[in-house]
């Protein structure tokens, strides 16, 4: 479907509960009542969401989602998600998610996404594990109501990884026991989602602690401090990394100085190198920041 004219924003998909997905040509956003009706579909005023039909909750949930608790007005859960407790307002699921809280007004969980907790309002949970935070409604004009989930929110991550004397891991995001250290067959799903046509402020502390190895002793440790930022642009044509200082807080000469860093998969995350002869575990605490906009860069 084309933009009518006047309008920034244009219908791209209705849900399973009717529910009109608009789009601005990049990111999905929700429409005002005078942009809903324009496309021809009607407007619930009271819980503020274009339709273009109505469906039958009971009916969806028993059906498909057995182990699910929903409360609150306009919540859904997609195909596929279990385990989960959604409260609030006009908060959803995408599906195929696991074991998530959600509980504040136009929430969100990605597809895939498991073992999040999200709050707030007009947050994203896009990682695996997230505590998430929302910020708000992000409003690009006056007469257009471009109401944005992850625009601005704080993101609470945990990585690790192994590394076995002078090995060189990237820290993974909720890894489990199935997936090796040195397994090269992982994707930009195991490290932290870069979002398009943003600004992501991160604080990201470190612990290296060593558990065995012929050199050096098992329970030393080094600390580290990262700050920076990482900029992508909505093609990923401008995207950069900017980090300001790493900061060696405890200084046990296990390892040199940690970096954030790309990896050839995509996605965020932290390089860590070992050294000969000793063996680390390393624990990564992520915060990130995240500043959206719809304007290309």
């Amino acid at each position: 479907m084309e933009f009518k004219k006047g309008f920034k924003i244009k219908p791209k998909t209705i849900n399973n509960t009717g529910e009109v997905i608009f789009t601005d040509g990049t990111n999905d956003v929700f429409a005002n009542q005078k942009i809903c009706k324009a496309y021809g579909y009607k407007y619930d005023t009271t819980k503020g969401v274009c339709y273009a039909y109505r469906y039958n909750s009971i009916t969806e949930k028993r059906g498909k989602n057995l182990d699910n608790k929903v409360g609150g007005k306009n919540n859904f859960t997609s195909d596929g998600t279990k385990s989960s407790l959604v409260t609030g307002q006009s908060n959803k699921t995408e599906g195929l998610n696991k074991n998530i809280l959600i509980s504040g007004q136009n929430n969100t969980v990605n597809k895939n996404v498991n073992n999040a907790l999200v709050t707030g309002s007009f947050a994203r949970a896009n990682n695996l594990g997230e505590f998430v935070i929302g910020g708000g409604t992000f409003i690009e004009e006056a007469d257009i109501l471009a109401e944005t989930s992850g625009f601005f929110q704080t993101s609470f991550i945990l990585m690790n990884t192994r590394t076995v004397g002078s090995q060189s891991n990237s820290a993974m995001v909720q890894r489990t026991g199935d997936i090796d250290f040195t397994d090269t067959d992982v994707d930009v799903s195991n490290y932290i989602q870069q979002i398009p046509g943003s600004i992501q402020m991160f604080e990201i502390d470190v612990i290296a602690l060593q558990f065995s190895g012929s050199s050096g002793t098992a329970g030393t440790f080094d600390q580290f401090k990262i700050e920076g930022a990482y900029k992508t642009g909505t093609d990923h044509a401008t995207d950069s990394i900017t980090q300001s200082t790493t900061y060696k807080i405890n200084n046990s000469d296990l390892t040199p100085p940690v970096l954030a860093d790309s990896p050839p998969e995509g996605g965020i995350t932290v390089q860590c190198e070992g050294k000969t002869n000793i063996n680390l575990n390393w624990y990564v605490n992520v915060k990130m920041i995240t500043c959206g906009t719809i304007t290309n860069f």
